[in-house]
């Protein structure tokens, strides 16, 4: 029986038709990634990585003279451990069709699967934020923060031993990207406490919205004053640097809009993240790559096999903040 994803002459006459001046390759070339900038990206060279924290000291407390001074433990956070997943994909191609393609378009087949090992990787962590208010990835498997808690709710724990304090990475009520909302985003970024209950001390350096908010973002952070108002203020946003000691930079991810390759995510949602203190990692255990071509004697075809081997995942939400951007009420 013949395997139907070979790819043989019949379904590629075009290639040996020698009155085309040109065939092109509608491929995936040059196409820029992101899960590289805004994931700590880490190696690994175990089946899986587990991951744990520790937290500081509180404030030191007064004292009376004489007195017994106040007694302080640390407190042991929640583990994550990241499972290293296989990836595979195999091109075959017959043994005819290579050798009588007029334009060798098939003889680059090797490097247009490259290519999809390196954009598959993007297309699958954009679940982080494109289902970050979900409990689950699109392959149906567990998503949540190492409090067991969706990537962005409003109902953190606090830490292990207090769990009945809450804490919130999330708009309660789905704020639209705007100048003001922007703003309480921003607010509510540098608000996040510790295990201890201090404040993290988290920055806004990065906005992370889909395609659909390109326009919004950057005419607020870009504009030479306050955007969507007749007034003279300042635009703060690109006044920023000299208090953040870095500015507040907006990435447009094509990946967590709606035009997604899989999937659907949102065009109304949008992200802040402190490029320092977030914990979205991404764990490579074997980068995508190409093993070395197969020739199937008994199909007489040439087999490209593609694999890799990676995990990622959000070890602590402290360091991220995001908005359905819905106008919705929101508390999960």
């Amino acid at each position: 029986m013949s395997d139907a994803s070979v790819m043989l002459k019949a379904n590629f006459t075009d290639l040996h038709d020698a009155r085309f001046r040109e065939v092109y390759e509608d491929t995936l070339k040059d196409v820029k990634t992101y899960y590289d900038k805004i994931f700590q990206t880490v190696d690994s060279d175990k089946s899986y990585e587990m991951y744990s924290a520790v937290s500081g000291h509180t404030m030191m407390q007064p004292k009376a003279e004489d007195a017994t001074g106040e007694g302080d433990k640390r407190i042991q956070g929640y583990d994550a451990t990241l499972t290293n997943d296989s990836f595979y994909l195999r091109a075959k191609i017959s043994y005819e069709n290579i050798k009588d393609d007029q334009f060798n378009v098939l003889e680059k087949e090797a490097a247009n699967l490259a290519e999809a090992g390196r954009i598959t990787p993007d297309i699958q962590a954009a679940d982080a934020f494109k289902r970050g208010f979900l409990t689950t990835d699109l392959n149906g498997n567990a998503m949540t923060a190492s409090d067991g808690i969706r990537h962005f709710s409003t109902l953190h724990y606090k830490n292990p031993d207090e769990t009945s304090t809450t804490y919130s990475n999330a708009s309660a009520t789905g704020v639209v990207l705007s100048d003001d909302n922007l703003e309480t985003g921003i607010l509510a970024l540098e608000g996040q406490k510790n295990l201890r209950g201090l404040s993290k001390k988290c920055k806004a350096s990065w906005l992370v919205v889909p395609p659909a908010l390109r326009k919004t973002a950057l005419i607020i952070t870009g504009s030479d004053k306050r955007s969507e108002t007749s007034d003279n203020d300042a635009n703060v946003y690109k006044t920023m640097e000299s208090y953040y000691g870095g500015k507040l930079d907006v990435i447009i991810w094509d990946e967590i809009g709606t035009n997604t390759s899989q999937g659907t995510g949102s065009n109304t949602a949008w992200f802040l993240m402190d490029q320092k203190k977030h914990e979205l990692t991404f764990q490579w255990r074997e980068r995508p790559y190409v093993l070395p071509v197969e020739f199937n004697t008994e199909k007489m075809r040439y087999e490209y096999p593609l694999f890799g081997r990676w995990a990622w995942g959000m070890i602590d939400w402290r360091g991220t903040w995001g908005s359905k951007g819905d106008g919705a009420a929101y508390s999960s």
